[in-house]
This record gives structure tokens, sequence and C-alpha cells, in this order.
């Protein structure tokens, strides 16, 4: 366990000119939070500046570029820094004799996969995960849910984007490939019925499987088109 977390986020806003203006003094306001909520006294080195028990034990950076040399300033001597993300670029190559200058700091870069080499290893993993959840040790916070349809996974690639993602956005696999199947046979009742009597027609498209909405119909009228094209 820990104490507590300390969680940052960039000041930038939409504007992508915006500079942003956390980073450069994001170990002083770090440190400072961890002074505040800490009865521990700052103790001074012996063979340097950097104080013994300054700053965090762990990071994790999932930024990358713009963040990466500001979260191994936030760490105490002997510190570990986590890389996990690229959001703003890949983090920049880091000098072994930085890492020593600031305290004897080690870093690491996990990908999920050698993690999960065995079967064994991903049931024991996801277990633990629906563990903590059950427990209500981890609460998952869902922004959306989406329909697996190309329209929806356009909206969903946007929003994560345009930045506008603060929580995890679902899509619905089995609904939404429900709705393909569904204006699929739209459109063949529709290709089927090309030579009927016009009398007929409509009567060939069932009234479970006609579009719903504006857009049910455009992606209706795009199939045939295709089929016919």
């Amino acid at each position: 366990g820990c104490d507590f977390v300390i969680v940052t986020k960039s000041d930038k806003g939409e504007d992508e000119s915006t500079e942003d203006d956390v980073w450069p003094n994001l170990a002083g306001i770090v440190k400072g939070i961890i002074r505040e909520n800490n009865d521990e006294p700052i103790l001074s080195s012996n063979y340097g500046a950097i104080n013994i028990n300054d700053g965090a034990h762990v990071v994790f950076d999932s930024v990358g570029k713009n963040s990466a040399l500001a979260s191994l300033e936030c760490l105490r001597p002997r510190g570990t820094a986590v890389f996990f993300g690229n959001a703003s670029g890949s983090p920049p190559d880091i000098n072994p004799l930085l890492l020593s200058k600031l305290g004897s700091l080690t870093i690491t870069r996990p990908k999920l996969h050698d993690f999960i080499q065995t079967r064994e290893e991903v049931l024991q993993r996801s277990d633990a995960v629906f563990q903590m959840l059950k427990r209500r040790e981890l609460r998952l916070h869902i922004q959306e849910k989406l329909l697996f349809s190309r329209e929806d996974v356009i909206r969903g690639t946007n929003m994560l984007q345009g930045r506008k993602m603060v929580g995890k956005v679902l899509f619905d696999i089995r609904k939404g490939l429900q709705l393909h199947q569904k204006l699929e046979n739209a459109s063949e009742s529709i290709r089927s019925s090309r030579k009927a009597p016009l009398q007929d027609k409509l009567s060939l498209i069932r009234s479970e499987i006609a579009p719903r909405t504006l857009d049910e119909a455009y992606n209706v009228q795009e199939l045939v088109k295709n089929d016919i094209l």
C-alpha cells in the first residue's frame, strides 16, 4: 500500500498551439504536496544536495515526451519511474548518468504482453483485477457506451484524438454486429425487390429490418450502392 496518490494532468486545453505550463514546475508541486501531507521530517544526505526522503517513491507516466524528465525530477533517491504511454510522443532517450545525478533512479517501460505470456498468467492477473473490483478497491468510470459500428468507431476515435475522454469508452460489439446484420438484410431485401412489381416492393422489406433512423437509411443506401457497383 501507499499513503496517498498524486494525480497530475496537462494544463493544455483544446488549443494545441499553447504550451503546457505544468511540467516545468511539476517537481516542486509534487514535493510540496508530499511535505504537507507527511509528518516525516526531510532528511539531508551526507553525500550531496539531494534530500534522502524528498519526493515520490514511484511515478507512473503515460504522457511520455513532454513529461518524462519532469517525472524523474519528482522522485526521491532510489525512486522508480514507470513509463507506460506516449500521449505526447515517445519519451526522450535518457542518459544513465542523469539517473545517477538525480539519486540512483530506476526507470522501466513495461508492456502488457510480457506479463501475460501464458494462459495461467492471463487468468491470474485478470482474476486479480476482478477481485479488486468486487472489493471496490477499483472503481471504473464509464464515460460512454457506443455501438461497434463505423460511425461510432469514428466518434470514439475523434473523442480520443480531441482529448475529450475522462473515462472508459466501451464499444458494444454484439449490438454493433446485430445492427450491421440488420442493415445487410435490409440491403438484400431492397436488391431482391428491384424486379418486383411496384405494389410488392415495400412488402418485401420486413418491418424488423427496416431502417429506424435517417443514419440507418443512409447506411443501407451505401450498402446497396456498394453491392450493385
